[in-house]
């Protein structure tokens, strides 16, 4: 960990991920290689023209817009990623098999990420190198249709303002499985489970 909490990304990832280091006397700053060729991110966006007008309207680039509506889909919770990154052997952990396979679909919250990342980085995930893993699993990410990271849309927002689940971060994890009709969470929150919310764990 670099100061002020910035992680210093070693040399030989950054030359297997195309990251180069930051410019002037800050080390740890990162960028991507503007050389490497950026993925097309244009189809499945939500364009300004595109957005919710009614209550619970789902925009065009919803993961249920997608191919193969009928495909199981799911949200998956940080703990439900740490323990299949961890240990894969429960019962959410076969969804992630279904994923990989591409049988199922997976919704990544972005909440769901970011306190993965912040407690992979802080050591607290029984992995071995966890920037690696982080790494990784971006790319698995940005590869995979079937592991999508999602955002609190409108749709989300107002679902926010319904539920009645205290924790600010279960509540977006909730409000996100609502918006995008999800058939399920990948959590074993109590507080979600107690959210109406159905769950598999």
């Amino acid at each position: 960990m670099g100061p002020k909490g910035q992680v210093t990304i070693p040399k030989d990832l950054r030359e297997k991920y195309h990251l180069l280091e930051g410019e002037g006397d800050r080390p740890s700053r990162v960028r991507w290689d503007s050389d490497q060729a950026s993925p097309d991110r244009s189809e499945g966006t939500v364009e300004g023209k595109d957005r919710p007008q009614g209550p619970l309207r789902r925009p065009e680039g919803s993961p249920q817009a997608m191919a193969n509506p009928a495909m199981p889909t799911n949200v998956a919770d940080t703990v439900a990623i740490a323990r299949y990154l961890e240990d894969p052997s429960r019962n959410a952990d076969r969804i992630f098999s279904d994923a990989e396979t591409g049988n199922a679909r997976i919704l990544l919250p972005s909440i769901v990420l970011g306190e993965l990342f912040y407690v992979s980085l802080r050591g607290r995930l029984k992995v071995r190198e966890p920037l690696t893993m982080i790494l990784e699993l971006l790319d698995d990410i940005e590869s995979s249709p079937h592991l999508l990271p999602v955002d609190m849309n409108v749709d989300s927002w107002r679902r926010f303002l319904q539920l009645r689940v205290p924790e600010l971060h279960d509540r977006m994890i909730c409000a996100v499985a609502l918006a995008y009709s999800a058939d399920s969470i990948l959590t074993n929150d109590p507080e979600i489970a107690g959210s109406g919310v159905k769950t598999i764990w």
